[in-house]
C-alpha cells in the first residue's frame, strides 16, 4: 500500500473518532467559579469546554473534587431581593394559599386571584414559581420567614405531588399563560357524588318519569326510523341493483360499479366512532352517560401569550392539560380518555377547515402531560372522526376570475453574419 494512502486512512479514522465524541458527556471543570465567589457579580458565568474525562488517577480525582466544591460554593450563594421589586407573601395553612401584601411586577397579570378587599391570593404552584424565580419571599403568619425547604415541603404536600408543580413551571417558563382548571382536584366529582341528598334523588326519579313519558310518545317515531325507513332504503338499493349485505358476503354488492365513490361506500361496513360536530349533540351524549368518578381530570387551562389577556375574564383556553404521574398512574384507557374529551367544548371552527386539518386536530382536544422523574412528555389527543371525512371525494374546482394572459415577448434572434 502506498504510504500516502496509509496516512489518509489514519486521518479519516481520527476524524471519525473526533466526531463521535460528545463534549456534553465529559466532566465540567468548575474551578473557574472560585474567582467569582468573592465578587458581587450576580450573573451566572458561561460554561467552558470540558478539558478532561475521568480516568481513575489520583491527580484527576483531586481536580474533580476541587471542581465539585467550587460548583457547590457557587450554588450556595445568598439570594437577594431589591427593595423596589421585593414581594412579600404570607402563607395561611387553613386556606392552603398565600396572601400578597403588595403585588408588583407584570407576573400578576396572569397569576393570583384578588378578593373583595383587593388582596391577591396565590395557589401553591404560583408561590413556588415566583419563589424559584427569586421574585418573592414567603412568611409564616407569625412573622417568621419560611425557608425554601419549608415552602417546598408545604406546597408539594398540598399539591399532592411534585408533578403538577413541574408541569406548571415548565409551561410558565416557555411563555404560556396557565391557570388552574375548575376540575383541578381529582376528588371533586367523588365529593359531588357523596353530597347527593334525598331531594336530589327525588328530582332524579321525577326526571326519569318524564323521560319515560317522552319515550312513550316517541315510540311511533322509533318504529318509523327502525322499520319503515330501512325497508324503503333496502327497496331502493334493490331497484338500483345493490344486493343486501349479509355475513356470508359478498362485499361487492352492486352488479356494475361506475365510479370509485360507489366502491368506497360499499366498503364502509365496519362500525366506527363519529365525534359530535355541535355542542348540543355533545351535551346530550354527556347527559346520557352515568355519573361516575374518573381518576383523571383537566388540571390546567393554558393560553398562548396575548397582550390583551385578563385573568378576571379569560377567553376559551387554547389547551387543556391533564397531568399524569408515570410512577404512580397508568395511561388513561379509551373509556377514561373519552370521558375527558366529553368535558371539552366542540370546536365549531373545524367546519370551515380542510379535511386534513380536521383529521389532524380533531373536534375536541386534550393534552396529556406525562411526568416521569422530572422528564415531561406532552401528548395531544384529539377526537377525530375518520369515517366523517370522505377523502375519496374530490373537492370542487375553484372558480374565479382568471388572470389575464400575458403574451410572452420573444427575444430577438441574433443576427447572423
Amino acid at each position: 500500500m502506498d504510504p500516502a494512502e496509509e496516512i489518509n486512512e489514519e486521518d479519516n479514522i481520527r476524524n471519525v473518532q473526533e466526531t463521535e465524541i460528545d463534549l456534553s458527556d465529559e466532566q465540567q471543570d468548575w474551578r473557574f467559579l472560585n474567582a467569582l465567589s468573592g465578587s458581587n457579580n450576580s450573573t451566572l458565568p458561561k460554561r467552558g469546554e470540558k478539558d478532561f474525562e475521568p480516568d481513575g488517577t489520583g491527580v484527576q480525582d483531586t481536580i474533580l473534587a476541587e471542581s465539585r466544591n467550587a460548583m457547590f460554593e457557587a450554588l450556595s450563594g445568598e439570594r437577594k431581593h431589591s427593595g423596589k421589586n421585593h414581594i412579600k407573601a404570607i402563607w395561611f395553612p387553613e386556606f392552603q394559599q398565600a396572601m400578597v401584601d403588595v403585588a408588583r411586577g407584570p407576573h400578576f397579570k396572569s397569576i393570583g386571584k384578588a378578593d373583595s378587599k383587593g388582596k391577591v391570593w396565590l395557589q401553591p404552584e404560583e408561590i413556588m414559581y415566583l419563589l424559584d424565580r427569586g421574585s418573592m419571599e414567603c412568611w409564616w403568619p407569625e412573622g417568621v420567614p419560611m425557608s425554601l425547604q419549608a415552602t417546598y415541603a408545604t406546597c408539594i404536600n398540598v399539591l399532592g405531588g411534585i408533578e403538577k408543580l413541574q408541569v406548571y413551571e415548565n409551561l410558565k417558563r416557555n411563555g404560556y399563560l396557565v391557570i388552574r382548571a375548575d376540575t383541578y382536584h381529582d376528588d371533586e366529582l367523588a365529593a359531588a357524588l357523596e353530597s347527593i341528598t334525598v331531594d336530589d334523588t327525588i328530582e332524579q326519579v321525577e326526571y326519569t318519569r318524564t323521560v319515560t313519558k317522552t319515550r312513550c310518545f316517541s315510540s311511533a317515531f322509533d318504529l318509523l326510523w327502525s322499520e319503515i325507513l330501512p325497508s324503503i332504503f333496502r327497496f331502493k338499493q334493490w331497484a338500483n341493483g345493490v344486493s343486501p349485505l349479509t355475513p356470508q358476503g359478498p362485499v361487492a354488492r352492486r352488479k356494475v360499479y361506475r365510479s370509485f365513490d360507489n366502491v368506497y361506500e360499499d366498503l364502509q361496513i365496519i362500525p366506527c366512532h363519529k365525534p359530535p360536530h355541535t355542542q348540543e349533540v355533545a351535551d346530550l351524549q354527556l347527559q346520557s352517560r352515568p355519573l361516575q368518578h374518573q381518576p383523571f381530570s383537566i388540571t390546567f387551562n393554558v393560553w398562548k401569550p396575548s397582550p390583551t389577556f385578563r385573568k378576571a375574564t379569560p377567553p376559551k383556553p387554547d389547551f387543556a392539560v391533564v397531568v399524569i404521574s408515570a410512577r404512580d398512574q397508568k395511561m388513561p384507557t379509551l373509556a377514561q380518555t373519552a370521558a375527558i374529551l366529553d368535558t371539552r367544548p366542540v370546536e365549531l371552527k373545524m367546519k370551515d377547515k380542510s379535511p386534513i386539518m380536521r383529521l389532524k386536530d380533531g373536534w375536541r382536544t386534550v393534552v396529556f402531560a406525562v411526568v416521569d422523574a422530572g422528564i415531561i412528555s406532552y401528548m395531544k389527543i384529539g377526537d377525530v372522526g375518520f369515517a366523517d371525512e370522505k377523502m375519496y371525494i374530490k373537492p370542487p374546482a375553484k372558480t374565479g376570475p382568471r388572470k389575464p394572459y400575458k403574451k410572452r415577448q420573444q427575444k430577438p434572434k441574433p443576427m447572423q453574419s
